[in-house]
């Protein structure tokens, strides 16, 4: 009787996959993407390369073996569009896959509830270049989000088998443990969310007699691999210069003005789409009677989890840097934040609703849900991009950059301005002269094309269509 609906499912399941996949065919190298050459260039050996960005940049080890591996060649953009597709397409089935499994239910069209939180997210991150369509952003938000979607799912089968007193394999430990050291390797702030699934299964493994070393001591293991991250002598360095952009405001300033860019984020598209994709989930959740605390914990946990990822990250920057969460970074925390929420409402206890009494409010959820898209937000301006030809439009202007500075004679070379460029895609281009303070990008982009300088004109300046 409630099976209509599944092929309105499949038809927006392809719909959000193609939306968010078009894109990456259009991308192009931005500014840290061409660090990557220029360092390994003057690395006499790739270890070397490999310590250089230890010592001088971050402490993300494995984000930069990846991306040195990915984006050291010199012809490196003929591959830029397919690895962020590919990495784009690995989030998206990893996401139905945690989502399957978690669920455990074979017959269960996880493929729409993935499209819906990737369409969710997709309106309300605050930077969607950065998370999705920019490969340095790309390898260490978006790779970091996959593994610890995964993590989240070995933790929940490590705790179940321990509360049902089955032995859990040295297999699963292992995974386990490689799948949180790697998040947390790949981006530091990983660690807050490991930390904050870890503590949540030992408190209830405690207060429920069961004792598992193994899951016990696996944090301090975590945690010194926190430490070789966060203690990098180039994360000390990046700190340092971030600290002396910001103003010296005492702490109890800071903390309003992070409030205040809390209150001010909040807009109508987000208040909506959070209703709308939580009545969306319960209607799934009853359509294919999924029961309730399949996760065996209480809901309120998880929303504590939630409050406890948004708010530690946050503080952190606040207190150590002096500055609030950057956008890409509060992309990663958005991100984790809408995969929980949406566990939050499938482990509700909803067996009292009659499912006879939702059938007709479903459709309409449905259409309320994805026509948000023709509001102010993200997604309106993703399709007002492919409409309006503007990625192709953005791809051309590159294709002629990259003419030029092949066919120019000259070693300081000014290329045109950027016209109507896709804010879905694009992050920040070139300085205009050494006064910039991302100059330094133009030497590496001047250095991967042989030039003694690039800058960009000063001419003809076009503002970003929305």
């Amino acid at each position: 009787m409630f099976q209509r609906p599944r092929k309105v499912e499949f038809i927006l399941s392809i719909a959000v996959l193609i939306l968010i996949i078009i894109p990456a065919c259009y991308v192009q190298p931005q500014l840290d993407d061409y660090s990557w050459p220029y360092i390994y260039k003057y690395s006499s050996t790739f270890f070397e390369n490999q310590q250089l960005w230890y010592t001088k940049v971050n402490g993300r080890i494995l984000a930069s073996f990846t991306s040195t591996l990915l984006m050291s060649g010199y012809k490196y953009y003929f591959v830029y569009s397919m690895s962020v597709f590919t990495i784009l397409v690995l989030f998206y089935t990893c996401v139905n896959y945690v989502l399957l499994k978690i669920l455990n239910k074979g017959a269960v069209n996880t493929s729409f509830i993935t499209s819906t939180l990737v369409f969710f997210m997709l309106l309300n991150l605050p930077q969607p270049s950065t998370f999705f369509y920019w490969l340095t952003g790309s390898i260490v938000y978006l790779v970091s989000f996959i593994l610890c979607a995964l993590f989240l799912l070995f933790s929940l089968n490590i705790f179940k088998n321990i509360m049902l007193e089955k032995i859990v394999s040295l297999k699963d430990f292992f995974v386990y443990s490689f799948l949180g050291l790697s998040a947390i390797l790949f981006y530091e702030l990983s660690f807050i969310f490991i930390f904050s699934i870890w503590s949540l299964f030992c408190l209830l493994l405690i207060r429920r007699g069961r004792i598992n070393k193994l899951f016990f001591l696996s944090i301090f293991i975590f945690f010194v691999f926190f430490i070789i991250n966060i203690y990098a002598p180039g994360t000390s360095i990046k700190t340092l210069e971030y600290t002396e952009m910001e103003n010296k405001r005492n702490f109890y300033s800071l903390l309003l003005h992070f409030f205040l860019v809390i209150i001010n984020s909040i807009n109508l598209t987000k208040v909506l789409s959070l209703i709308l994709m939580g009545l969306l989930v319960i209607f799934y959740k009853l359509k294919y009677n999924l029961g309730s605390n399949f996760l065996g914990i209480k809901s309120y946990l998880i929303l504590i989890l939630i409050l406890f990822n948004f708010t530690i990250p946050h503080l952190l920057y606040l207190i150590k840097i002096g500055m609030v969460l950057p956008d890409r970074a509060q992309n990663f925390i958005f991100a984790i934040n809408s995969l929980l929420y949406i566990l939050f409402i499938l482990n509700l206890n909803l067996q009292k609703i009659k499912i006879k009494y939702i059938i007709p409010y479903y459709y309409v959820t449905i259409l309320a849900f994805f026509g948000l898209c023709f509001l102010p937000n993200n997604a309106r301006v993703l399709i007002g991009d492919i409409k309006h030809g503007r990625l192709q439009l953005y791809a051309n202007q590159f294709k002629n950059r990259y003419i030029k500075l092949k066919n120019e004679k000259k070693t300081n070379v000014i290329l045109d301005q950027l016209k109507n460029v896709p804010e879905t895609i694009f992050y920040y281009d070139l300085e205009i002269d050494s006064t910039g303070i991302n100059y330094f990008y133009n030497k590496q982009f001047a250095d991967f094309y042989s030039k003694a300088t690039i800058n960009k004109s000063n001419l003809n300046r076009f503002p970003i269509n929305k």
